[in-house]
């Protein structure tokens, strides 16, 4: 277990892929691992592939290993919430945002109290253009999770898109209060600068 908490805490994707790994080889059937190791994989994807989506890079060894892990997470653990939370982010980061939905959706109903499905559930819709769907979802992981920024982000997003100036400026404001990170604070000023 030592392990397991050591290759969540690694900031570097290569040796927390390797100890992943390490693990999965004396424990093949651990569902969670198998849902780390392949979120590390597609994290570490888009960390080479800066700017551009995971989908342009084409099929790889890692996407290729990154989704047979996760099926087989799912496989053996299919009433795990956090492994579906994980496929959804998966399918987000490579733009399959109704299959994200359906998986955020899954985990929704065996968690409903989960900040993260409620805020998976509002980016798929949103990124599938349903920025009015989107907003109830996108509301409630901020009411659980006050200090996401990305819920901010991602509400703001759906205000503008809806024409609603008001209330996207000052979600951006709001957003902009729970962090110190400029960078953060910048991409919410650019949401209500680009409307």
């Amino acid at each position: 277990m030592y392990r397991f908490l050591l290759a969540d805490r690694v900031l570097d994707h290569e040796r927390a892929i390797e100890l992943y790994r390490k693990l999965l080889a004396e424990f093949p059937e651990f569902a969670v691992a198998q849902s780390l190791l392949a979120k590390r994989l597609i994290s570490q994807m888009e960390s080479v592939a800066g700017s551009e989506a995971v989908t342009t890079l084409g099929a790889t060894p890692e996407l290729e290993e990154a989704g047979a892990l996760i099926n087989e997470a799912v496989q053996s653990d299919p009433s795990g919430a956090s492994i579906y939370r994980t496929r959804a982010q998966i399918y987000l980061s490579l733009d399959e945002n109704a299959q994200a939905e359906e998986n955020a959706q899954t985990a929704l109903e065996m968690d409903d109290r989960a900040a993260q499905a409620h805020f998976l559930v509002g980016t798929a819709r949103l990124v599938q253009g349903q920025p009015d769907d989107a907003l109830k979802a996108l509301h409630q992981a901020t009411e659980l999770d006050p200090f996401g920024v990305q819920h901010y982000f991602n509400l703001a997003l759906c205000y503008r898109e809806l024409g609603m100036q008001d209330e996207a400026a000052q979600t951006v404001e709001a957003g902009k209060s729970v962090t110190d990170d400029a960078g953060a604070r910048q991409r919410l000023d650019d949401i209500v600068q680009a409307a």
